[in-house]
């Protein structure tokens, strides 16, 4: 089942361009200004919302995000007042929203009443940055894609150093049938991520044994010339 994240992102593939996605915490300064704050990035140009959830410990998070989520809170945002925010967004557009999130929030709200709440809004996705597919367990089975058959995708963070078996069996494994879009990654990019990641590993396992063989002429130089 497609959603505005799919849409988004098959408009920008026939488009042959790149896809604007600024990022912004819900409630700061407050909620109404997040609510302008999107219309006023929609009209620039963007083509997704993250939209983060506040949180009192964001550790995965640098400076600016931290005390972006301080000054949230203090003003007094909760998880209720993020979906009232998304539904005054949902009035007067149908930019792809995504909540970039971590795992506490959800716990504590109840996660099969999260998602719930957050479909009805007019959430589009979930970054969860602190559920990463492999500590993924049955009493989170809610919180799995696969488990969904509808309501907001769960989008993965994928690095240059993700083991290439993570992206492609548990990422793709997770995709409704693995035939549709995977959120920012489709499925075609993932496995060219694998290629890329065999061909860097390739090369490292070169670079390491030029340097091993290095390393040994150097130190069969030195027993020859007698230095120890």
């Amino acid at each position: 089942m497609h959603n505005r994240i799919d849409d988004c992102f098959a408009r920008l593939r026939k488009e042959k361009r790149k896809g604007f996605i600024p990022y912004i915490c819900a409630g700061d300064p407050t909620l109404k200004r997040t609510v302008d704050l999107a219309f006023a990035l929609e009209k620039a140009g963007a083509d997704l919302l993250e939209l983060g959830l506040p949180f009192s410990d964001p550790l995965a998070d640098g400076i600016v995000n931290q005390l972006a989520a301080q000054r949230s809170l203090a003003a007094g945002t909760t998880v209720r007042g993020v979906f009232d925010c998304v539904r005054e967004i949902r009035r007067q557009s149908q930019i792809p929203i995504v909540l970039y999130s971590y795992l506490n929030p959800i716990f504590q709200f109840g996660a099969e009443k999260f998602h719930r709440e957050a479909e009805d809004a007019g959430v589009d996705g979930l970054l969860i940055l602190d559920l990463p597919p492999e500590e993924d367990v049955k009493e989170l089975d809610r919180l799995k894609r696969s488990s969904l058959e509808a309501g907001p995708v769960h989008i993965r963070l994928i690095a240059p150093t993700t083991p290439a078996r993570f992206n492609c069996n548990l990422i793709a494994a997770e995709d409704r049938g693995a035939e549709k879009d995977l959120g920012f990654a489709d499925r075609g990019r993932i496995w060219n991520f694998k290629s890329q990641a065999s061909s860097r590993s390739r090369a490292t396992r070169r670079r390491r044994c030029g340097r091993q063989r290095d390393c040994r002429s150097y130190r069969e130089a030195r027993r020859q010339t007698g230095d120890s």
